[in-house]
């Protein structure tokens, strides 16, 4: 029996893994409930990386019940193929109908002197091994203890099972709040990576003010602390994030320091066949920013440090691990919430799955976003992008995801379960602003592959086809392109062909074209974004009219993200036309507000 069990769990993680492993495609960024869609003053964000270029679809959601103040994190998750399941706050979950999950009730019923997931982020969601839908929660239990610096403690780590083919498909909450273990415990929400026989979970949670870490094994058998480990510097007080590489051979975490207004960031090995930590390394400041954000490079060779108005990465290849200064806060003020303005400085960071990071203001209610383009490149190459995004709607959340897309390591002694890294294709593309014909191609491919093979469609070019990791292809002429990606390994191929349209098209019509264009938010006070999406234009345009007509603004715009800045119009009503020469291709009407 238990050989016909591991066949199905063989076979059903295979199958995954060919058929796609997105359950990171859908994040929400929120601050508090709004069940108004017309008040975007609070509210949910939506971004949706569902998308032929995975350049994601942004928009606001005022229906949904949610409040994004318990925590600073959110957990959102979706099934393997990308379709939005549900989301945790640290205090609730409510799924795609904007609906509590059913037999979920809100967990300060249970623990009444204390508080569920408080902090800094909120818990950890994994697929269940065997059936489809079905999903583990991890969270910390937090116990206010007023003596502490901060104020409280986690003591209690706990389990529960959403099960979303249940309640006609619309979720249950089973085998609920079942305790795991039970320790001081940091404020810092658990992370995970895979073993290294590519099915079960490595989990890491650290003891308070101390260098001791609990090491949980999750399997199809169950989840048990596997070892407890003590290394390193003590953590003083972790407010800042915690995280594994994609890669799995890293992990590494803030604290703030013994000394007085300083703080520093420890880093690690991890062997993914063993579960130990081992080669602790720090990197200390003499300023102190508890809310930081740490995140590593898709490739896994970056280190990525946000301290608050700096932004360092560290190459990881050298072995010298040394801070190189990337970006240094801009002095950009945000929007005023609550009656104040806030900085837009550098705060908590996740890999996306369009291979971007992002990264989030430490300030509750921002509603910019900082954006590092290319984080697998070296040095100012990376491409930090402060303020470059602008949400619909004020946030203080950062989704927390681990790397659903990383399998076995091949060949090594923990490999015993057959299941083997199969390459999955995928990439992502963007438009050069100086030259509409220059696409900047970057791999997003997966399990592991080794060769990768580009055909651009492009048979007039001198250059149609490419073996490059991430190549750059300028188009001969502009028109309808199949751009096809192959990638290789000893285990087998795979490929993924994706439709470039780049500039206008004399057979596509106009209707479908008008849907590319969209725009947030609508009323605005002065600035908006408009978004291109799944459309290279050659030589795009925004008009912006008065009620009578009168052309008042002229803007290009690109591919992408256009962040629109109209703060010297006076408030009215206004209509917008955005066209590809002579062919208009999005139009509305635009408030303007102060």
């Amino acid at each position: 029996m238990r050989i016909i069990y591991l066949i199905c769990i063989f076979f059903f993680i295979q199958s995954n893994s060919i058929n796609g492993q997105k359950y990171d495609y859908t994040w929400l960024w929120g601050y508090d409930a709004s069940d108004n869609v017309s008040d975007t003053t609070y509210g949910t964000t939506v971004m949706d990386f569902n998308t032929n270029s995975l350049f994601p679809k942004i928009y606001y959601d005022g229906y949904k019940l949610m409040d994004f103040t318990y925590s600073s994190g959110i957990n959102c998750i979706s099934d393997y193929k990308g379709k939005y399941m549900f989301a945790f706050n640290g205090k609730e979950f409510e799924n795609y109908s904007n609906e509590k999950i059913k037999n979920s009730d809100p967990l300060y019923i249970y623990y009444t002197d204390e508080i569920p997931a408080f902090g800094i982020c909120s818990g950890l969601v994994l697929p269940h091994f065997t059936i489809e839908n079905r999903y583990f929660i991890y969270f910390i239990i937090y116990k206010i203890i007023r003596s502490a610096n901060p104020f409280g403690a986690g003591f209690k780590i706990i389990q529960s099972e959403i099960d979303m083919n249940l309640n006609s498909g619309k979720g249950e909450m089973i085998n609920k709040y079942q305790l795991i273990y039970q320790d001081t415990l940091e404020y810092s929400t658990p992370v995970a990576t895979k073993h290294a026989n590519g099915r079960d979970w490595w989990i890491i949670m650290s003891k308070r003010n101390s260098n001791v870490y609990h090491t949980f094994l999750l399997s199809p058998y169950g989840v048990s602390l596997h070892h407890t480990q003590q290394i390193g510097e003590p953590i003083i007080t972790d407010w800042g994030q915690n995280a594994f590489s994609p890669d799995g051979n890293y992990y590494a975490k803030n604290s703030e320091s013994e000394i007085k207004d300083s703080s520093y960031f420890l880093l690690f090995n991890f062997d993914r066949c063993t579960g130990h930590l081992s080669n602790s390394h720090s990197f200390k400041f003499k300023t102190n920013s508890q809310a930081s954000g740490i995140s590593f490079s898709p490739n896994s060779k970056y280190l990525y440090i946000a301290h608050l108005f700096d932004l360092f990465q560290v190459d990881l290849s050298d072995n010298q691990y040394q801070l190189e200064s990337v970006v240094v806060y801009d002095n950009f003020i945000g929007d005023i919430d609550r009656g104040f303005p806030y900085k837009n400085a550098f705060g908590f960071m996740q890999i996306a799955p369009d291979g971007r990071i992002y990264n989030s203001p430490i300030f509750a209610g921002a509603t910019y976003l900082n954006v590092i383009e290319y984080p697998d490149k070296k040095g100012f190459q990376c491409n930090v992008k402060q303020h470059g995004l602008r949400l619909p709607a004020p946030q203080r959340t950062m989704p927390v995801n681990p790397n659903y897309r990383l399998g076995p390591i091949d060949g090594s002694i923990c490999d015993s379960l057959m299941i083997n890294n199969y390459p999955v294709a995928e990439f992502r593309y963007n438009q050069d602003t100086t030259n509409p014909l220059k696409i900047e191609f970057t791999d997003l491919s997966y399990y592991e592959p080794t060769e990768w093979f580009w055909d651009f469609g492009d048979p007039s070019s001198s250059m149609p086809t490419s073996i490059d990791t991430s190549p750059i292809h300028t188009f001969s002429t502009t028109g309808l392109f199949k751009v096809c990606l192959t990638v290789k390994n000893s285990n087998g191929q795979n490929t993924i062909c994706k439709n470039l349209q780049l500039g206008t098209v004399a057979t596509e019509g106009t209707d479908k074209n008008k849907s590319i264009v969209s725009i947030y938010p609508n009323p605005v006070k002065d600035r908006f974004n408009l978004i291109i999406s799944d459309y290279l234009p050659s030589d795009a345009r925004l008009i912006i009219s008065d009620g009578v007509g009168k052309e008042i603004f002229r803007s290009k715009i690109y591919h992408g993200w256009n962040n629109i800045n109209i703060q010297n119009l006076p408030n009215g009503i206004y209509y917008f036309s955005c066209y590809e020469k002579n062919l208009e291709i999005g139009k509305g009407k635009l408030v303007k507000l102060n």
